[in-house]
């Protein structure tokens, strides 16, 4: 493997992720997250805040997976691969997590189903980037 070009697709998907996920949670769903069913189950701002370091190393480390499980077992025949890796991903990941949350927590159905898609969007976003980063570098037969 070549482990450079591995902690570039890394950082790539991961700053991508962050921005994404910025995008999607701050400025999309922002008003949302400003009701009450929201603010009861929610931690108060400050908390959030001194508890970023844990979402960005959970993020980190979501990355690392997404790129390393992609080059192993996904990058076999370009975008088509791409895409459906970006696709499973997006279900395994975006709706297992939403769903999950909405048996579990009084959240508005539509904001559960935001996630899922933006998830999956994000999901198909980031394999379609893994593909670019590595369509020029040939794949190994196992």
């Amino acid at each position: 493997m070549n482990w450079k070009k591995f902690f570039i697709s890394l950082f790539v998907v991961f700053a991508i992720l962050e921005i994404s996920g910025y995008l999607i949670h701050m400025i999309f769903l922002k008003n949302e997250y400003l009701t009450e069913t929201f603010k009861a189950v929610f931690r108060p701002h400050d908390q959030l805040a001194a508890n970023m370091w844990m979402l960005w190393i959970t993020d980190l480390i979501w990355s690392f997976f997404f790129v390393l499980i992609y080059l192993k077992g996904f990058r076999t025949k370009g975008l088509i691969d791409a895409v459906k890796y970006g696709f499973y991903i997006g279900i395994f990941c975006g709706f297992v997590n939403a769903y999950k949350t909405y048996a579990l927590c009084p959240f508005p159905y539509l904001i559960i189903f935001y996630w899922f898609i933006l998830a999956m969007f994000q999901s198909l976003i980031l394999g379609i980037v893994l593909w670019w980063l590595y369509r020029k570098e040939p794949v190994k037969s196992k």
